[in-house]
């Protein structure tokens, strides 16, 4: 297993547009069996990570599940405790194209009304006035 890459499951209180604030909390809370002050403090904005040095698959499952309850999660290597990066390089590597986010889009029905039957307010796409 040491020759294995392992990975990260991180969480910062972002929502999908799947559901609502007061569902996706209920059913994050029904998912990891937390009281309600504790799911509170998982959607103040600051980044936590859930699951830590396990497998890519187990971090993908784990992923998935967190996704299907409406919230947004990242699935990262981690570093060795050994590395020789600076505080400022893992920053950098974090916020990479090595990071995988697992956001699913929005349900047709969540969806706001249909922008194409909006009337357009550019001044190119109104009719002009004919001259008689």
């Amino acid at each position: 297993m040491s020759d294995d890459q392992l990975f990260k499951v991180t969480f910062s209180g972002v929502i999908t547009d799947e559901y609502d604030l007061d569902t996706t909390k209920s059913k994050f809370q029904t998912l990891f069996e937390l009281e309600a002050d504790q799911v509170d403090k998982f959607f103040n904005g600051e980044e936590y990570t859930l699951k830590d040095k396990v497998s890519e698959e187990v971090a993908t499952n784990f992923a998935i599940h967190i996704m299907e309850s409406g919230c947004e999660c990242y699935v990262e290597p981690t570093t060795d405790d050994n590395d020789s990066k600076t505080d400022k390089e893992n920053e950098e590597s974090r916020h990479g194209d090595r990071r995988v986010t697992f956001r699913r889009p929005s349900r047709p029905g969540t969806i706001g009304p249909d922008r194409r039957a909006l009337m357009s307010r550019r001044t190119v796409d109104k009719p002009r006035p004919t001259e008689e």
